[in-house]
């Protein structure tokens, strides 16, 4: 019969800023919907760029709308 032995691994902290904050310095405002409005009409595949709010695969109107839904948050 064979023993395993307790296993450790190390921990690290890390953060994942949320869709709508496209330039990721932790506060929704007119910076990020003049990014996404920069990529607007675009496609790419679902969920590889920041801009694609979201995550469709497209800049689209509702990418441009769900930014001003969150202006003032933070995180």
């Amino acid at each position: 019969m064979y023993r395993i032995k307790d296993k450790v691994s190390s921990n690290y902290d890390f953060s994942v800023s949320p869709n709508w904050d496209i330039s990721r310095d932790g506060i929704c405002d007119t910076n990020d919907k003049t990014v996404v409005y920069g990529q607007y009409g675009k496609s790419v595949a679902p969920g590889w760029i920041r801009e694609d709010v979201g995550n469709k695969g497209q800049m689209q109107i509702v990418d441009l709308v769900l930014i001003p839904m969150r202006y003032s948050k933070t995180w």
